[in-house]
């Protein structure tokens, strides 16, 4: 290739023509080459993100609708998240004995589901705690790798007095130390959402 960019330049030079030399032809090669491995940096992070965010959003909806049916119907609603094998599939419930939402009446189709299960895995965004982060949104250390921390059996219940389940779903972006944090409080059952950018949170926005 060199070659041939060599006898290029001899060949405009006898016509009496400017071309690029060899230097300037390398530069450009090379400019050309950074921005296209730039280019594909920024894809990628661009990816990784809406994924993650597309997860935040369907936490969103669900615990919008369990909330708001349990408020509206005076039931008790639920999210159960279940795992299976690198996946995480979410479901609403209803409390159909009304004596809460478990694992066990789940199991026995006492409490039904209302919704179909709901994946929780897309592309490089899964239920995970952020590589490298050892504290939670409120600055204490995290007690475990368990990404999903509400109650027993990993269910997240609304009643119709407004409470819910304490605890913290976490979202891992990509594979370094960003992602996500979607708490629940229980006196109320209001979300807060945190964003984790190079194993720093800062609230991005409540629900």
């Amino acid at each position: 290739m060199i070659s041939e960019i060599r006898e290029r330049e001899e060949r405009l030079k006898e016509e009496g023509e400017e071309g690029f030399t060899l230097v300037e032809s390398m530069v450009a090669l090379l400019i050309v080459t950074l921005l296209f491995l730039f280019s594909i940096g920024v894809f990628s992070a661009i990816k990784e993100k809406s994924a993650s965010e597309a997860l935040v959003r369907t936490v969103q909806a669900a615990t919008s609708e369990a909330r708001g049916r349990s408020i509206g119907e005076g039931v008790k609603y639920g999210i159960a998240f279940k795992e299976e094998s690198d996946r995480v599939y979410i479901t609403i419930y209803k409390d159909d004995d009304f004596d809460g939402i478990t694992k066990e009446d789940i199991e026995k189709s006492i409490d039904k589901p209302i919704s179909l299960p709901e994946l929780l895995t897309k592309e490089n965004a899964q239920i995970a705690i952020p590589e490298g982060v050892e504290k939670d949104p409120s600055g204490k250390n995290l007690s475990g790798n368990d990404p999903i921390m509400f109650g027993k059996g990993d269910i997240l219940t609304f009643s119709p007095k407004g409470t819910a389940t304490p605890g913290t779903l976490y979202i891992k972006e990509g594979s370094g130390g960003d992602g996500w944090a979607i708490r629940v409080t229980g006196i109320d059952g209001r979300i807060r959402v945190y964003k984790c950018k190079n194993k720093n949170w800062l609230e991005y926005e409540r629900w």
